[in-house]
C-alpha cells in the first residue's frame, strides 16, 4: 500500500499561508488575539475617559454654582460640613447596614 499526499498539500502557497495563519494567530508577539485584547482595553480606556470629562464638567458647573450664589455655599456647608444657623439643632440620622 503506498500513501499518496493529497494534491491541496503539494500547493507551497497554502502551506506557507496556514503555517503564517497559525503563526499569527498563537506564536507572534502581536499575534490576533492580543490585538482583540487591546482594542476592547481601548475602548474601554476611551469610555472611561469620556466618564471622567462628564464628571470634570458637572464639578466645574457646581463650583461655579457654588461660588456665584449665596444660598447654595450655605446649602453646601450644611450639608456636608453639618455647620448650623444660630438658636438651630442638627439631627444626624446614622442608618446601620
Amino acid at each position: 500500500m503506498k500513501f499518496s499526499i493529497p494534491p491541496v498539500f503539494k500547493n507551497r502557497y497554502l502551506i506557507t499561508l496556514i503555517a503564517f495563519l497559525i503563526w499569527m494567530t498563537f506564536f507572534d508577539n502581536n499575534n490576533f488575539v492580543r490585538q482583540i485584547k487591546s482594542k476592547q482595553e481601548i475602548k474601554a480606556a476611551e469610555a472611561q475617559i469620556i466618564w471622567h470629562k462628564q464628571q470634570l464638567l458637572k464639578v466645574k458647573h457646581d463650583l461655579d454654582e457654588l461660588f456665584t450664589s449665596n444660598e447654595t455655599l450655605e446649602r453646601f456647608a450644611r450639608e456636608n460640613y453639618h455647620m448650623k444657623r444660630e438658636n438651630e439643632d442638627i439631627y444626624l440620622i446614622v442608618h446601620e447596614n
